[in-house]
């Protein structure tokens, strides 16, 4: 009965070692998938959204975070440890998600540019941590003895500072690529910077604009259109073709016949231009443009006094 038992645990404790080395690899994998392309899109694109968690800075370290702990995990130190590391992480990426979902944001960014679901993402997360918590590492026990045990045994600095070199080699040209992308402050547009394939890149800042002459005139708009603004007062709306928000108010602007309204065409991904009888401006579709829209910029005599979301007399 005793080789019984015996047999039993040995043969469950051998699942268990053996789940957790193949699911600490691939979360390890995930973990840089979602690191690498985070770290594209910062190298690539501006930082449109604010607060502290949408901060460059932020997103930075999330990526550097990232980088460290899939290496980590690659080596395999600190098992029980890094299971209950683990565990944290992920139950922080789903409340993420889940606060995500419930906003309705569209995509959770989790990794970068390529849409994911927040739905998608929280359904993942919560999967990893039902396997993380079935397999679990060998002996595992919720003891401050075994996580002590463990500590001490970091004494092996060869392998600690293998994962340090590893890290370091992967995050200083991730971390040099990503704060690149702010380099060439423009004062008069916001930043510009060199985006994906090469492409001039410019971010508009249009809350910077206020009390100096509207400054897509002199290089990005025709002398003959721009002479048209500089007359009177014009509320002046920036707008993606592809923005529901701004074809709405468009459409209610157009509606109620505001007059003094002129449309900026930002370039998307669609190049359509809308059908208005309010004077028509487009970009120069030769650089890329970001812009948080619908945005309207109140001018008099071409000069900005007044950047909102909406129209003012």
């Amino acid at each position: 009965m005793a080789e019984i038992v015996e047999t039993t645990i040995q043969k469950d404790t051998k699942v268990c070692i053996t789940g957790w080395h193949v699911l600490r690899v691939l979360i390890g994998l995930l973990l840089l998938i979602s690191a690498g392309t985070k770290a594209h899109m910062l190298a690539t694109q501006p930082t449109l959204a604010e607060g502290f968690l949408q901060s460059r800075w932020f997103q930075i370290s999330v990526v550097e975070f990232e980088l460290a702990f899939s290496v980590w995990l690659f080596v395999g130190l600190m098992p029980r440890v890094t299971s209950c590391v683990a565990l944290v992480c992920f139950t922080v990426f789903t409340i993420v998600s889940a606060a995500k979902f419930i906003s309705g944001a569209e995509s959770c960014h989790c990794f970068g540019a390529v849409t994911t679901p927040p739905i998608h993402t929280m359904l993942l997360d919560l999967t990893i941590i039902g396997l993380l918590i079935v397999f679990r590492p060998q002996g595992m026990v919720f003891q401050w003895t075994a996580y002590r045990q463990e500590l001490l045994e970091l004494k092996r600095f060869r392998w600690v500072g293998l994962v340090a070199v590893i890290w370091l080699v992967l995050a200083v040209p991730a971390t040099h690529a990503m704060m690149s992308v702010t380099k060439n402050d423009l004062a008069e547009l916001g930043t510009e910077f060199i985006g994906a394939g090469g492409k001039k890149t410019v971010l508009l800042q249009p809350e910077k604009w206020v009390g100096i002459e509207f400054p897509l005139f002199s290089r990005f708009i025709r002398p003959e259109d721009s002479e048209i603004l500089k007359q009177g007062t014009w509320n002046v709306l920036l707008i993606y073709t592809d923005c529901q928000n701004c074809l709405q108010m468009v459409s209610e602007l157009e509606a109620n016949k505001v007059e003094r309204i002129a449309i900026v065409v930002v370039p998307s991904h669609t190049n359509e231009v809308p059908d208005s009888y309010f004077p028509l401006f487009l970009l120069d579709n030769r650089n890329d443009w970001f812009v948080t829209t619908p945005c309207v910029v109140k001018l008099t005599e071409g000069v900005c006094v007044v950047i909102g979301d909406h129209v003012t007399e």
